[in-house]
């Protein structure tokens, strides 16, 4: 007989506590929206927490998801990859709930489950669940995030760091610029290392290497523009500088280019 796993069981009862009350919230309140929405975005490298995912190539991330008022969301992804070894390498399948504790101060609360074609095409594919906890403070004209992203399964894996975001606009167009500062503490298979880039597997071994520090220090600027009915289209250029030894590239400039749809109800 098959037994759950004990980080997951942890992992639910922790959902479960953060959830309760959820459902109870405004009951006789029958006119509540509900929002769908639909998205799909070119990026030149396909990265998280300054780590290349992809192998150096290109990629197409599709996403849906439904949301309510009363915080709860579930989304799913799928990434396909450009590029010789590439196709649909990873999708996922996520339940959010946020919550504004003031008219400062929000919190958020993810579990997502991860299920990739590989287990060995990036430093993640071991890992196929994931507890997020992301704090949110909103000035009058900064918002700072705190953010930490617990992995399960394999050896584990957490990556946490903090964001600060502006806002300006121009017309139609709304700027976003951000800047983010991650860690990285997971122990790592010597494959995926850039200090072994080139050498065999004979040469490598099997052994495993604990990396910890900064995962990345990132400069983004993100442009929003309403396309009408309904749509929009985003273009976020940002400079990437990864001093761990999980990146491919010390120093990388990457872009990306989107459309959303999104329809309440």
């Amino acid at each position: 007989m098959n037994h759950m796993p004990r980080d997951l069981l942890i992992l639910l009862s922790l959902c479960t506590l953060f959830f309760t009350g959820v459902t109870a919230q405004e009951e006789d309140d029958q006119d509540l929206p509900w929002s769908v929405h639909v998205g799909a975005r070119y990026v030149s490298r396909f990265t998280n927490y300054g780590i290349d995912l992809g192998q150096d190539n290109a990629a197409l991330p599709l996403a849906i998801g439904v949301s309510h008022s009363n915080g709860l969301s579930f989304t799913g992804e799928a990434v396909n990859v450009f590029g010789p070894t590439g196709g649909f390498q990873q999708s996922s399948i996520a339940l959010e709930y946020e919550r504004s504790l003031s008219d400062l101060f929000t919190v958020s609360l993810e579990f997502t489950h991860f299920f990739y074609r590989s287990d060995t095409m990036n430093v993640l594919s071991g890992l196929s669940n994931s507890l997020s906890i992301n704090a949110d403070v909103d000035f009058e004209s900064v918002s700072v995030s705190v953010f930490y992203d617990m992995y399960l399964g394999g050896t584990g894996a957490s990556y946490f760091g903090v964001s600060a975001s502006g806002y300006f606009a121009f017309g139609d167009v709304v700027g976003v610029p951000v800047f983010q500062l991650g860690f990285v503490s997971q122990e790592v298979q010597g494959t995926f290392l850039k200090s072994n880039s080139g050498k065999s597997r004979a040469q490598i071994g099997t052994g495993a290497q604990s990396v910890t520090g900064i995962s990345n220090a990132s400069l983004l600027l993100v442009f929003l523009y309403p396309l009408g009915q309904g749509f929009s289209a985003s273009l976020t250029p940002s400079f990437i500088y990864s001093p761990s030894e999980l990146a491919r590239r010390t120093s990388q400039f990457i872009w990306s280019a989107g459309i959303r749809y999104s329809v309440d109800f």
